[in-house]
């Protein structure tokens, strides 16, 4: 009678979303959304422990939806840019590729200057005219000039990350990056950025912009980086 007792109390004690993962079983995907997703979210559960136990064929959906609660959740409460951006951008990815496409003209156009943005700018940059948007070179150089310089040293490893996937030749490369060569930054961290100028200068055949990207490459030994680290702490 006890063992009963027992097997009773604990079978009470079932948290209502494992009922609640039971019965998505049986029914429709949408159902489950409505009724028990929501209700997950900021509850304090291990939701991923229950994700485990659903069966494999609705495991992904369930988790994505729930990713989704979540980004919903935080798009609603959230205060500063950075996590604004951040969970818009998010969402949109996570539901379709025509949604990501609005969710960075939303960015580019509500947050045009903020350093949260680049990635918006980055998608837009030599898309296609496919895109319903699309942002020019002197667009992105304009961008660049107003970022703090920490995130304007990222934006320029990004782009040339961006111009080489895209299938930019050499010269488009140097053409972009000019000004870097005519004036530019005084800190370490461009190192890297400056050997992989040389190469696609050595790669265009040119052997004027190959030789400045070298003198600039050697010259950070000399150079701060942007958080103050003195000269040739980070050459090994």
């Amino acid at each position: 009678m006890a063992k009963k007792f027992t097997s009773l109390k604990q079978f009470k004690a079932v948290p209502v979303i494992l009922v609640a993962a039971f019965v998505f079983y049986f029914c429709s995907e949408s159902v489950l959304r409505q009724a028990a997703l929501a209700g997950m979210v900021g509850s304090g559960m291990n939701v991923n422990r229950i994700v485990q136990r659903l069966p494999a064929s609705i495991r992904a959906s369930v988790s994505s939806q729930i990713e989704l609660a979540a980004l919903r959740e935080k798009l609603k409460n959230a205060e500063k840019d950075r996590d604004k951006i951040f969970a818009r951008v998010e969402i949109a990815r996570l539901t379709s590729e025509e949604e990501l496409e609005k969710a960075h003209i939303y960015v580019l156009n509500k947050y045009p200057s903020s350093p949260y943005a680049s990635s918006s700018y980055l998608y837009f940059f030599r898309a296609g005219e496919k895109k319903k948007r699309s942002v020019s070179a002197e667009e992105l150089l304009a961008y660049i000039a107003k970022l703090p310089e920490q995130e304007r040293c990222m934006m320029w490893y990004s782009i040339l990350m961006r111009l080489k996937s895209t299938g930019a030749s050499p010269k488009e490369i140097l053409a972009f990056f000019k000004q870097l060569s005519v004036s530019p930054p005084e800190y370490a961290d461009y190192r890297e950025l400056f050997l992989q100028l040389s190469e696609v200068a050595f790669q265009a055949a040119n052997l004027d912009s190959e030789t400045r990207y070298r003198e600039l490459e050697a010259g950070c030994d000399s150079l701060p980086y942007i958080n103050g680290t003195p000269a040739g702490s980070g050459r090994k």
